[in-house]
């Protein structure tokens, strides 16, 4: 408010009676004229805010990334239940759908590089309210036009290009706003995405299937991941708030004055001054050939072992449970400050590899469902920690430059999986090779592990000269 200005009553008739700071900073009732006539010629009035209660910033910044990373993830978790109905619509094979479904996840990471390098230019609120229409827009055609596996990629490309563009403007919002506590609340953010989209989207889209055809499911999924759009207009302008202020949306006028020294800088040389991030990023492509191949076959397992359909879901539901699990433990890590415990660490991997071969041996249900429960949890944990690790192995400088890379090596692995995946299957014939593939994969990450494990006294620190100051 501005100086002399009082907080007025909302009782009609009443003496316009308010608060005020007496001279000893203590915030007082209006009672008479004569704390009026002090209150106008002596002091601001102001009343307490939305703003100076919560921070408005951090609530959206939370807020939306959960949302977009909840249909995100609901969507690739729901792959597996659009497989079948996806081969016989487009007329294709196993491998090739596969493929497609992988390069829409694979998509969300390749364009980091290039996301990065637009927020320099553009609004992120614009960047991010273009990819929430392309994610929506990209299922609507899928159901409608994508009756050929080409056009399928091509939709799928469309919608994840959109994704990727949210995923990350929104990490690096989050590591704006929230400073230190990056790891916790990105985690906390996973968390809830997880315990929602992949254990309930599974089993919805199961029910629009069994309703109205594939076509109908895939719109209707396409219409809920338009709320992307309101995601990608609400997100932070982490970079140039200065210029965000005056410009909601559009493009940024860039400041050149240090652009050709920086910022140039930061992206080429960002493993060369963090050499942690190098081993870091190993472990993410081995990671999600796991998460998305073993997310993608987990039905179609079950129906291959002679469950039905709807049964057979009832482990991708379960294994969201797991999602939620590691996620969780996640949290736990990063609040207590684990993240280099290495007994933690370690027994996981030794686990991973004969949780993951129970899929073979085995076709009991509940055998099964636990396999899916333990395998959730390790894959989304170590998921979780390589993904959030970055932000504390590198400085503020390289921190955007690193996520895009890291994002860009991630989708290699991504789309390796629906490729390799799939060749397995139709060369081996049966579903439950591929599990025996992921297995091997498991034991080649957690021997990437041990390098990141012995280098416990990482820094932010930047170890190459000529960097920027930080």
């Amino acid at each position: 408010m501005e100086s002399g200005q009082r907080c007025q009553s909302a009782v009609p008739g009443s003496l316009e009676r308010g608060f005020y700071k007496d001279k000893t900073g203590h915030i007082k009732a209006v009672t008479s004229d004569k704390d009026l006539e002090w209150t106008e010629t002596n002091l601001d009035i102001k009343m307490p805010t939305l703003s100076s209660v919560i921070d408005v910033d951090k609530c959206r910044s939370f807020l939306t990334r959960t949302l977009s990373y909840f249909l995100f993830k609901g969507c690739t978790k729901s792959f597996g239940v659009l497989l079948d109905g996806t081969v016989q619509f487009t007329g294709s094979d196993v491998t090739m759908v596969s493929w497609s479904f992988m390069t829409l996840q694979g998509m969300a990471f390749f364009v980091g590089p290039p996301t990065s390098f637009l927020m320099e230019y553009f609004s992120t609120r614009l960047l991010g309210g273009i990819g929430g229409f392309m994610i929506g827009a990209g299922f609507l055609c899928q159901a409608f036009i994508a009756d050929t596996v080409w056009k399928l990629f091509i939709v799928n490309i469309i919608s994840g290009v959109g994704f990727g563009s949210l995923l990350l403007i929104h990490t690096v919002g989050i590591a704006h706003v929230f400073g230190d506590s990056y790891g916790t609340v990105l985690s906390i953010s996973t968390v809830i995405s997880a315990a929602i989209g992949a254990i309930c989207m599974p089993l919805l889209l199961d029910h629009w299937l069994q309703i109205y055809g594939i076509s109908a499911a895939t719109a209707l999924l396409g219409a809920l991941a338009w709320n992307s759009i309101p995601c990608g207009l609400l997100s932070i302008e982490s970079e140039r708030e200065d210029v965000a202020d005056s410009v909601s949306i559009g493009i940024i006028e860039p400041d050149t004055s240090n652009r050709e020294s920086t910022a140039p800088t930061a992206r080429q040389n960002a493993f060369l001054a963090h050499p942690l991030l190098v081993f870091e990023i190993l472990l993410r492509p081995l990671n999600f050939i796991i998460l998305f191949s073993w997310s993608l076959y987990l039905v179609p397992l079950g129906v291959s072992k002679g469950y039905s359909p709807s049964t057979a879901v009832l482990l991708s539901s379960t294994g969201g449970a797991g999602l939620f699990l590691g996620k969780a433990l996640s949290v736990v890590v990063f609040y207590f400050d684990w993240k280099h415990n290495s007994p933690l660490l370690m027994s996981l991997a030794i686990i991973y590899v004969p949780v993951i071969m129970v899929y073979d041996l085995t076709d009991n249900f509940v055998c099964l469902q636990i396999a899916a429960v333990i395998t959730g949890t390790i894959t989304s944990f170590y998921s979780a920690w390589v993904n959030v690790q970055i932000r504390y192995i590198v400085c503020g400088e390289h921190f955007r430059s690193a996520m895009a890379w890291s994002n860009m090596v991630a989708g290699i692995g991504v789309v390796c999986a629906g490729v390799i995946s799939g060749l397995v299957h139709d060369i081996r014939g049966s579903y439950e090779d591929i599990f025996i593939f992921l297995s091997i994969v498991a034991a080649l990450q957690g021997c990437c592990l041990i390098p990141n494990l012995l280098w416990v006294s990482a820094s932010t620190d930047c170890l190459s000269t000529g960097q920027a100051e930080h």
